[in-house]
């Protein structure tokens, strides 16, 4: 896109769902500025990838800023949406100075968020109205989801044993269940395998009487 004329490197992204290795081209000089033009920055050194997200769903939209009555004031201060626009640069942690809160605009609990950032406004939260329309399809930066429900970036184990009672329903017990034989005295392996073996081949005979 921009002709870049600097060398190939390679380099490792860490992300939610690990690490890969990748290759691109690492650029210097790029200036952003608002849509407005009234307002640049410069930005620090580029690093090319063509796994950024590019999900043009998630973009606020000016009917759904005026969707929300404690949104509506800023209708016009959200850029109109540009479906031939494709998204070509990812802003991160590298750029704190363009993540400054300036002004803030709060609604009910559970409404969306919009926040006035160096480079204008941006809306945070769920933004379909009445929370219609579930996707058909879910991005997510989360990778694993521990039995209990709560996320977690540590990969599930696939030799997990799980050691429960027996003949009690393994979610509502284990190894650890208190009981009233727990100071009951057990067999040996040895004594229980002798106590089989005697059960199974020794018998007592009837008595006769004299």
């Amino acid at each position: 896109m921009f002709d870049l004329k600097t060398k190939m490197v390679d380099y490792t992204m860490t992300t939610c769902a690990g690490k890969k290795k990748l290759q691109g081209r690492i650029a210097s000089g790029f200036v952003v500025s608002s849509c407005d033009q009234k307002r640049q920055f410069k930005l620090p050194d580029l690093i090319e990838c063509s796994s950024i997200p590019r999900n043009k769903k998630q973009i606020v939209t000016r009917e759904v800023v005026e969707a929300h009555p404690h949104l509506r004031r800023l209708k016009n201060a959200i850029p109109a949406f540009r479906p031939d626009v494709d998204i070509a640069l990812l802003l991160g942690a590298d750029c704190p100075n363009l993540f400054y809160v300036n002004d803030q605009v709060k609604g009910p609990p559970g409404a969306p968020i919009a926040q006035l950032l160096p480079l204008g406004w941006t809306v945070t939260g769920p933004v379909c109205i009445n929370k219609m329309h579930p996707p058909s399809s879910l991005d997510s930066n989360q990778a694993q989801v521990l039995k209990g429900g709560r996320p977690t970036l540590v990969r599930s184990c696939l030799s997990h044993i799980s050691v429960y009672c027996q003949a009690i329903t393994p979610e509502y017990s284990s190894i650890f269940k208190v009981s009233e034989r727990d100071e009951a005295t057990a067999l040996s392996k040895d004594e229980q395998r002798f106590s089989d073996i005697m059960n199974a081949q020794v018998s007592r005979s009837a008595e006769v009487e004299s």
